[in-house]
């Protein structure tokens, strides 16, 4: 998620995938990336110039707009964010179009790529003709203002979200959402992303598939008769190689058991460890291992699209800076791009928020105290991708 391109400016080559098992689009964008791009240039190839060369990885935020901004963020980090999220409920209305517009731009200022979560918080049924072609037109205008990436639909593996749990029709939405996207809004890049199934099938939500369903005979994969962790967390939800451009991963350390009430350091190698599907021990990693089966295995650029390591203020257990550093220290290993050759970007979770979850209003951020943000800074990796503001062009 990536560095700008301006329609009148250099390429920026350090954004290029030169990997060894790509698909043609990425490679005819590495063969362009040498000469001129030329007016006839496709969708798919400039969507593949959204990735970071082999061995970056591009450092991104998912940002709370309502108390923050781009330019607010870059100034306490230091460096400007390569991707800046934005969580966008769905279907849009007329004051959210402008609001986009509006947060387009301030990415573009600050050299980065728009990543726009989009949100189907009415559910599955809000995904029709008109409002996914309202959503391509929408997603198209911000691309003349910011390279974008849509992540639609989100964490749909969980239970959680009112589009959890339902992989047929969640499946058939996706397909819709990204062939409407591919051709009306092609410069966008479609991003695919569940939650880590680590604790899959994660309890009893809202949302959770109801016994006897066909979403849950779906999620049976074993076909043993229930929903648990010997099933398959995200093949089920897979909507295909031709309609996603990245994969990607929630990944949160929230305690090491529920409930999630103190403040607990993360295990060591849980980041690559869940990743790999090794974590927690005991599971069947051919299914859980999401690098070997969506990154890897298909070729696809992947994504760490949430991060974070909970703290509860006022709780006890561990300091802020002990249960924070203990998190990234695990996502700056520099083993990490060795052990993940697809990995092409990571996005911390910038928001103080209520968690259902913990029953506690828990501080995500790395930027607001001077003490943690100083620590998080100087530990940040020779390998991460920064934006760029002189590139500021879609």
């Amino acid at each position: 998620m990536k560095g700008r391109v301006g329609t009148n400016q250099k390429i920026d080559r350090s954004w290029l995938l030169p990997i060894g098992v790509v698909s043609a689009a990425l490679l005819l964008a590495v063969a362009l990336a040498f000469g001129p791009i030329v007016a006839s240039e496709s969708g798919a190839e400039k969507r593949a110039r959204l990735v970071p060369r082999e061995g970056k990885v591009a450092f991104g935020v998912q940002l709370d707009w309502a108390h923050d901004s781009p330019t607010a963020y870059a100034r306490r980090l230091g460096r400007p964010p390569a991707i800046v999220g934005d969580y966008v409920g769905f279907p849009f209305s007329g004051a959210t179009r402008a609001v986009l517009r509006d947060r387009a731009e301030a990415v573009a200022g600050v050299g980065a790529t728009y990543m726009l979560n989009v949100m189907p918080n009415k559910g599955l049924a809000s995904i029709r003709r008109r409002t996914v072609e309202d959503l391509t037109a929408t997603v198209s205008e911000l691309t003349q203002k910011a390279n974008v990436m849509v992540r639609f639909a989100h964490e749909m593996n969980g239970p959680w979200y009112a589009w959890g749990q339902q992989p047929q029709r969640y499946v058939r939405a996706f397909r819709q959402v990204s062939t409407s996207l591919h051709k009306g809004a092609p410069d966008a890049a479609v991003v695919w992303a569940p939650n880590d199934g680590a604790e899959y099938p994660f309890g009893r939500w809202k949302y959770a598939a109801r016994t006897g369903s066909a979403s849950y005979r779906a999620l049976d994969t074993n076909s043993d008769g229930r929903i648990d962790g010997d099933d398959d967390p995200y093949g089920p939800f897979y909507p295909g190689d031709r309609y996603v451009d990245f994969v990607g991963l929630t990944l949160y350390h929230f305690g090491l058991e529920w409930p999630w009430d103190r403040n607990e350091v993360p295990p060591r190698n849980k980041v690559v460890g869940t990743i790999l599907g090794r974590y927690p021990p005991g599971l069947d990693h051919s299914v859980r291992d999401f690098h070997a089966r969506f990154a890897a295995g298909r070729a696809k650029p992947m994504l760490i699209a949430e991060t974070g390591s909970l703290y509860l203020p006022g709780r006890p257990g561990k300091s802020e800076a002990a249960v924070k550093s203990a998190w990234w220290r695990q996502m700056f290993d520099p083993s990490l791009p060795r052990q993940l050759p697809m990995l092409r970007g990571i996005l911390w979770f910038e928001y103080l928020k209520w968690e259902e979850g913990a029953r506690a209003k828990a501080d995500w951020r790395l930027t607001h105290r001077p003490e943690i943000r100083d620590s998080f800074r100087r530990a940040m990796p020779p390998w991460f991708q920064f934006g760029d503001p002189d590139d500021a062009g879609p």
